[in-house]
This record gives C-alpha cells, sequence and structure tokens, in this order.
C-alpha cells in the first residue's frame, strides 16, 4: 500500500510496503479506498511538530472521502460502490457520551490521523458505528 508516513518534526516519508488492501476483520468495519485526503492547519502543525499530543510515526489524514470496497457482515448503512465522507473521530459506540452523539468526549475515542493512522494511504478501515458521519 501507498502511504505518507510521518515520522517526527518535519519528515514525511512516501512509502510502498508492499502489502494490499486491509482486511475488514470486525462485523461493523469498512473498507475505504481513499480518493481524497485534505491537508489542513491541523496537519502542518502536527509535521512542524507543534501539536504535542500528536506521536510519530503516524499516517496523518483526517479529512477524507472514499469508496466503499468491503463491508462486515453487520454493516447496514452502506456498501460497496458508495462514496462516503467519514467523520475522523471514532468513539466507542456504547458509552454515554456516544450514546448522545458526542463522540469527541468518548474516553475510549479516537481520531483518524491524530491519535490512530489516517487517510493519506489507498485504503482505510473505518467501523461503521460512526454511521451517522457516513453519507451517500
Amino acid at each position: 500500500m501507498r502511504k505518507v508516513i510521518w515520522r517526527g518534526r518535519e519528515v514525511l516519508e512516501f512509502v510502498q510496503d508492499g502489502e494490499g488492501p486491509p482486511a475488514v476483520t470486525k462485523p461493523d468495519e469498512v473498507r475505504l479506498r481513499i480518493t481524497a485526503a485534505g491537508v489542513c492547519g491541523t496537519d502542518v502543525h502536527i509535521i512542524q511538530g507543534k501539536v504535542r499530543f500528536v506521536e510519530p510515526p503516524l499516517v496523518l489524514g483526517h479529512e477524507f472521502a472514499g469508496v466503499v470496497e468491503e463491508c462486515g457482515p453487520a454493516v447496514k448503512r452502506v456498501r460497496p460502490g458508495d462514496r462516503v465522507k467519514c467523520d475522523s473521530v471514532v468513539g466507542c459506540g456504547a458509552c454515554s457520551w456516544c450514546l448522545r452523539g458526542a463522540t469527541q468526549f468518548c474516553p475510549e475515542g479516537s481520531e483518524f490521523g491524530i491519535t490512530r493512522d489516517g487517510a493519506w494511504c489507498e485504503w482505510l478501515v473505518a467501523p461503521e458505528r460512526v454511521d451517522s458521519r457516513f453519507s451517500r
């Protein structure tokens, strides 16, 4: 897979790791073929080393869109071929914050391109529990 890895302050590495698409391993996951990934001010600040809680190495990219390639058996809202965008914040889906739609406060939450690998790559697997953020 082709991807861009942030290695630390102002160091980006463009790699081809020889791996294919990542597997959908959980019933509620969706694999996206990334078709667009933004570069915003947050990414620039991360690259410059100004966001202290972001740790390298990391695939950046928290603003992205793609095409659904594969769905786990429990996925209900999207199907292969759908064009989607996805919120970068991923909550656990079960805590009181997630049940209220405030995933940014989830104590188990993460964010693509900031606290987990993001979308500056060819494919990304995302849980459908962010289904309120998927759109056709």
